[in-house]
């Protein structure tokens, strides 16, 4: 049962794509996750220093691993794997984060450590796995180390407009739109669907494995769908 990459050239395009998602989505992340912590928390400098900080020692954290990783497993499995563990997380955001919020307002009542916690625990590990993406995404992407700059730059360049548009996306539009909770899940299937597209394009996977693999995120996906809701949806 080992993931072994395909010959195949994977398309730039889709490379590029996906530098520029994982982007969009982890500032997604960031800017409805003050939406999420604020009818527990609040929407203070103590939030916001929380979720800034969380995502920020994520982020680094996971550009180290993805590197460390994609040098050890170079090949599609580490993008597939990355995305797939982060969609999943994300779908437990939805399905579970009142829960996890309230038990952890009850237990931490510190209003700079609750929010700490309660970023870390639910924002923590998406941030961290799509940010080893990139990292991964140019393992793949630098066949000619001539041109090693140029697909650097073009890369970071994809990944930091993405994060501009889920940003504004996220603030302007799409949070008065769907609500916190629907923009949570279909980031969720965001992250599945281009995690789902490199396992099965780009690696030589068993389909009993993909199938189960499948299974498990899908039934996180159901949950995500029907949240355990401790507030009103209008104010959620």
């Amino acid at each position: 049962m080992s993931f072994v990459d395909r010959p195949a050239h994977t398309p730039q395009w889709f490379l590029l794509i996906t530098a520029l998602a994982t982007g969009a989505v982890v500032m997604a992340l960031e800017i409805v996750g003050s939406r999420l912590l604020a009818p527990v928390f609040g929407n203070s400098l103590f939030v916001w220093g929380a979720l800034i900080g969380v995502i920020l020692a994520a982020m680094s954290s996971g550009y180290a691993f993805g590197g460390w990783l994609s040098d050890r497993y170079p090949g599609a499995q580490v993008l597939a794997g990355l995305l797939l563990f982060s969609g999943a997380w994300t779908f437990l955001i939805a399905w579970l984060g009142q829960l996890v919020l309230f038990k952890i307002a009850g237990i931490i009542e510190d209003p700079r450590w609750g929010p700490c916690v309660a970023a870390a625990l639910l924002l923590g590990p998406p941030a961290f796995g799509l940010s080893g993406v990139l990292p991964a995404l140019l393992r793949l992407a630098v066949s000619d180390l001539e041109y090693f700059g140029r697909h650097t730059g073009r890369m970071i360049a994809l990944s930091t407009m993405g994060s501009l548009a889920g940003t504004w996306g996220t603030a302007f539009f799409f949070l008065s739109w769907i609500g916190s909770q629907a923009l949570v899940t279909w980031l969720g299937v965001i992250q599945v669907g281009l995690g789902v597209w490199w396992l099965i394009n780009r690696t030589s996977v068993r389909p009993l494995v993909i199938g189960i693999l499948l299974l498990c995120i899908g039934g996180l996906g159901a949950g995500a769908w029907f949240p355990i809701q401790m507030l009103k949806a209008p104010v959620y």
